[in-house]
């Protein structure tokens, strides 16, 4: 697991994780809807400052074709991941993924933002951190 974290997670945030901690959790985030098309592994770390816990969950999506709406798709993972986190009496935390392709053709991977078009560029297409909307 250390190898696909250190080839998948940039060196910044790398270099936060006390790898040496590492340990899997028997936990899955992956809804009921995703389940049929998705799988995870959640592994949780302490943080090299030693100020909490990181969960890493390997994300192990069988895609063998390009896929646009991915983003999407990890959207609804991830806050499925946080929503759990919650409902377990749990404080949410940071989660890291990693999207595992083994398709044939190159993949450039799009944000979710690249998927509005047409839209007016002063609209916002995600939530504001100062909690407006609008």
């Amino acid at each position: 697991m250390r190898w696909i974290i250190s080839a998948h997670v940039c060196q910044d945030r790398f270099e936060k994780l006390n790898l040496s901690t590492l340990r899997q959790l028997p936990d899955t985030y992956v809804s009921k809807e995703l389940q049929a098309s998705i799988s995870d592994i959640v592994y949780v770390c302490q943080r090299a400052d030693k100020a909490g816990e990181v969960r890493i969950f390997l994300l192990i999506e069988h895609k063998s074709y390009v896929d646009k709406y991915t983003p999407i798709q990890i959207g609804s993972y991830i806050f499925s991941g946080l929503l759990k986190q919650i409902s377990d009496g749990e404080n949410p935390s940071l989660i890291i993924r990693i999207l595992l392709y083994h398709g044939k053709n190159r993949w450039e991977y799009r944000t979710l933002s690249s998927l509005f078009y047409g839209l007016d560029p002063g609209l916002p297409v995600h939530f504001s951190q100062s909690g407006r909307n609008f």
